[in-house]
């Protein structure tokens, strides 16, 4: 049981790292950008922290942890760069005379 969630979490932390690699690389903005949502970044992480407790209880295996530390190390840069993102489209020029 021990090594099929060795393997998960390694799997889960290369598909986050790819698919942060993808966001940051990809080139079209062409659809509107929607404004990143704090709350419900929130909100899913904290429901994902209560069952990775719950699991760990149930379990007493700590690579659920390692899997819930692999999905802040995506989800967290995911957003601040949605963000950045977000804030440089929708700068109003300033008034330059």
């Amino acid at each position: 049981m021990q090594l099929i969630l060795i393997f998960a979490g390694f799997g889960l932390t290369l598909l986050a790292i790819t698919l942060l690699f993808l966001d940051r690389q990809r080139k079209n903005y062409s659809k509107p950008i929607k404004k990143p949502n704090l709350k419900g970044l929130i909100v899913g992480e904290s429901i994902f922290l209560i069952l990775t407790i719950l699991a760990y209880i149930k379990f007493g295996s700590p690579y659920l942890l390692y899997l819930y530390i692999a999905g802040l190390l995506y989800t967290v840069p995911a957003y601040i760069a949605r963000k950045r993102k977000y804030d440089q489209f929708t700068q109003k020029p300033s008034n330059i005379s």
